[in-house]
């Protein structure tokens, strides 16, 4: 029989079923073309284009529907130029109806000049309904962002292009003002720490949402800062407030006549205006290149002042993403400046620092600050005014906390420091030393002695190159196995809570990391209405976020849904951290109740617990003495007297002095610490550092997930201490308090670099008579000197000689000038020692009158 067609058609059949399998299978569905004309998407990305170096960049999105009603969900996946391995994707809802527009704002890390997103939106089914990139450049400038709150914008641009100068790093930085309205605030808290100081004038704040407020009023409690204008338009400005952040009374309106104090003030001002470049978001079309828009507008800025004055100027080069300005920053001493009417509104606020002579109060609130002017900033003469700018920037520096990096804001934990609070293992979960040494000693028994003598009185010495590689082989495979049952088989997560108490409201910033011990992608889920971001440090290293060859792949996707947030991580890499915070106000029942009164020489007192909570470890810091409170039940109080504390000199000694061995809460409290040590170095004012911390038992992060989970929960709050008693008033340190004219100063621990430093006491607004001045310092006397400004003889007296180290009576009067002021200098005995000198204490007392 002849097989040869048989086989050829056996082949031929072969063949075709191969190339039926080689085709992929085809899903036959309904033909589905997107309608890309349904939504318009404009893209903001920094204020108006621009950030600050060391801050995340805020985005805002504008989602307009042009078609019918839609719900679903909007993608945005974020690469970064010269970064493409990193996307990162938010999903949040997206519910707007035909015509409208949803607006959504949210925080992304300065990784890069160029912002890409790719959009995607979906609708309830799933299905992909539109999709676009965008592409956004980013200009990083050391500038001073403020936002202005205002109707009328126009009347305020004289704010633009205010100059400082910062002593620690000899730099100058201007002002650059941004626009805000009802519809353009932030309802983001995030988004509104990219402004170092938030201006309110002309502006009807009830106009807000009750969202805004409280972002606006959450934003201050955590170290923002706010000038609020009043005049005529108080009502508008300063009201609503008042019963919440403030506490006090405004009522009418007079015409004072004042120059500022501007006789003699070095203004220091830019000779050129700031220049402006409009923000860009361009949609790329694929494989297509991405023009640059480098079109440049500049303010109608005009910077005015005294004709005929002598001026000093320095030419620097203020770099600002690919461009260089030159600048001249000038220092023009302004020697008479004629006085004006401004319409003021008669304001009194309780626990307020008043400056009579610039027509302003500012108020600590939390740990941000309210500056209240009594008149407005645009109305009437003061709008006009040459010197207008010069006024307010002398304001700014005595009211208001400016740090050498040139914000008014503190960041109460920068992202750097999150990772020292983290300690990366799981307790109990970390493998005990103990079983593996048992099985080595065994096993060392086993292969030497004991095999050598049984085998060898047995005469059977030749097993031993069988038996000796099979134990080898059994006790492998032991250490093995018990490697991997005591060690984390799935992925773990630290958290590190932070409780900051102010005044009733407690907010939680939790600090929290996830690690694979495995290369293998998870899902964490958080509750309870935190806001939720990545953290990027300067210690994380950028390819943890490698999406590997999949361009449509996330390294990381976070879904925003109402009060939770899904966190799915991919392509991770085995004990390869992701740091996130989650932020909110919680709601506690309780409190810490902290009653102290500084008496002649010491803190006294009582703390007691109400938080519902065990407090542990707990400690009060009062000003440089450290008083150990232990453990408090709820319920409990503990008597406290400073003369039973510790005198310390550094921050950084509190963890050794609470904790006596290391441990996960000492680690996590020395993190805690230099993050707020770091966060005052270099700083204008002293910080008195008055607080209470404990650790919360019982407190947990609501974070859900079925791995393991670890972490602390860390109770911080302000002091607020009490300085009369029966009649006698008690200052501990008026450095505190006082504003510093000349120097580098280390706000926190108290040192200062230069060859001297100089503070001025404000007794203008002073409710007693002061007595005594009493200086007590930690420093050999051979090392530091001090001397006293007496307006009289309009020179430096030092009057503190021989070991003599307290001023009083008429001695002390003398020195206080017809403002009100006092003004002390300390001097390095050395001028050659480049060390920081650790300031005394200067404490007053008097009578209350």
């Amino acid at each position: 029989m002849n097989y040869k067609p048989m086989k050829a058609l056996i082949c031929a059949v072969s063949v075709f079923l191969l190339l039926i399998c080689a085709v992929p299978p085809v899903k036959v569905m309904a033909a589905q073309t997107p309608d890309s004309g349904q939504f318009n998407i404009d893209l903001i990305c920094g204020l108006e284009g621009y950030s600050k170096y060391d801050s995340d960049v805020p985005v805002r999105f504008q989602v307009t529907n042009n078609g019918d009603d839609f719900t679903g969900e909007i993608c945005l996946a974020l690469s970064f130029e010269n970064i493409s391995s990193q996307r990162v994707g938010y999903t949040y809802p997206l519910e707007v109806s035909s015509g409208d527009t949803q607006t959504i704002q949210f925080v992304v890390p300065n990784l890069g000049t160029s912002l890409e997103f790719d959009i995607s939106i979906t609708d309830e089914d799933g299905e992909e309904c539109f999709s676009q990139n965008l592409r956004h450049k980013i200009i990083y400038s050391d500038d001073f962002m403020i936002g202005i709150l205002t109707d009328d914008f126009d009347a305020v641009n004289y704010l633009d292009g205010m100059a400082f100068y910062t002593d620690f790093y000899e730099m100058y930085f201007s002002s650059r003002i941004f626009s805000l309205d009802q519809e353009t605030m932030p309802e983001d808290g995030s988004v509104l720490k990219a402004y170092d100081l938030l201006i309110i004038n002309d502006f009807n704040v009830a106009s807000l949402s009750q969202t805004q407020y409280d972002v606006l009023t959450d934003w201050i409690y955590n170290g923002g800062t706010v000038m609020i204008g009043t005049g005529a338009n108080y009502e508008a400005t300063l009201m609503p407030f008042l019963g919440d952040c403030l506490e006090g009374a405004a009522a009418g309106v007079e015409n004072v006549s004042t120059n500022f104090g501007l006789d003699g003030y070095d203004y220091l001002r830019r000779s050129t205006p700031l220049q402006y470049e409009a923000p860009s978001a361009q949609i790329v079309e694929e494989e297509a290149e991405l023009e640059s828009s480098d079109e440049e507008t500049a303010d109608d800025v005009e910077l005015d002042g005294n004709e005929g004055t002598e001026e000093s100027s320095v030419s620097v080069s203020v770099d600002s993403f690919d461009t260089e300005e030159d600048v001249s920053f000038i220092s023009q001493p302004l020697e008479t400046v004629e006085p004006l009417e401004v319409q003021t509104a008669g304001i009194s606020l309780e626990s307020s620092q008043g400056y009579d002579d610039l027509l302003c109060q500012s108020v600590k609130v939390g740990d941000g600050t309210i500056i209240v002017l009594d008149f407005d900033l645009a109305v009437g003469e003061f709008g006009r005014w040459a010197y207008n700018a010069a006024a307010v920037q002398k304001i700014l520096i005595a009211a208001a906390h400016v740090s050498d990096y040139g914000s008014l804001t503190d960041d109460f934990i920068s992202d750097y420091y999150a990772q020292d609070m983290l300690s990366n293992f799981i307790e109990d979960r970390v493998p005990r030393l103990g079983p593996f040494v048992a099985v080595i000693v065994v096993y060392l028994v086993l292969i030497s002695p004991v095999i050598y003598f049984i085998f060898k009185k047995k005469d059977r010495r030749q097993w031993m190159w069988l038996f000796i590689p099979v134990t080898v082989v059994v006790f492998t495979g032991i250490i093995f196995f018990m490697g991997r049952m005591m060690s984390p088989q799935t992925p773990y997560i630290n958290y590190a809570a932070i409780l900051k108490s102010y005044s009733g409201k407690v907010y939680e910033d939790t600090y929290f990391s996830v690690t694979s011990p495995e290369n293998q992608e998870y899902m964490v889920q958080t509750e309870g209405d935190y806001t939720v971001r990545p953290l990027y440090t300067n210690l994380y290293a950028y390819n943890s976020y490698e999406s590997g060859n999949n361009s449509d792949g996330f390294a990381l996707n976070l879904t925003y849904g109402a009060g939770e947030t899904d966190i799915n991580a991919k392509y991770v890499h085995a004990f390869d951290s992701r740091y996130f915070i989650g932020e909110r106000e919680t709601v506690w029942e309780g409190s810490v109740d902290v009653d102290i009164t500084f008496v002649v020489d010491h803190y006294e007192g009582t703390v007691t617990n109400h938080t519902g909570y065990t407090l542990e470890h707990g400690f009060l810091k009062l000003g440089n003495l450290v008083i150990d409170t232990g453990n408090l039940e709820n319920g409990e109080s503990y008597n406290i007297d400073s003369r039973n504390g510790v005198v310390i000199e550094s921050y950084y000694e509190i963890p050794g002095l609470i904790f006596g061995k290391p441990s996960q809460k000492e680690r996590m409290l020395n993190g805690f610490v230099g993050a707020l040590r770091n966060s005052g170095y270099s700083s204008y004012q002293m910080e008195p550092g008055n607080i209470f911390c404990a650790f919360v038992d019982g407190y947990s992060a609501d974070i859900t997930t079925d791995y393991p989970l670890s972490g602390n929960a860390l109770l911080w709050a302000n002091v607020l201490v009490k300085y009369s008693k029966d009649g006698v008033y008690s200052v501990p340190n008026i450095l505190y308090e006082s504003q510093m004219i000349t120097g580098d100063l280390d706000g926190m621990d108290g040192c200062f670099y230069s060859d001297e430093i100089v503070f001025q006491y404000d007794l203008s607004s002073a409710n007693f008579y002061p007595e005594t001045l009493t200086l007590t310092t930690p420093m050999d006397t051979a090392f530091i000197g001090c001397s006293l400004y007496c307006p009289k003889t309009e020179s430096y007296e030092e009057i503190f000689t021989d070991g003599q180290w307290t001023v009083e009576g008429d001695d002390l009067t003398k020195y206080i000038d017809s403002s009100g002021c006092l003004r002390i200098r300390f001097f390095k005995i050395d001028s050659e020692n480049y060390a920081g000198i650790a300031l005394p204490a200067v404490s007053i007392t008097g009578r209350e009158y």
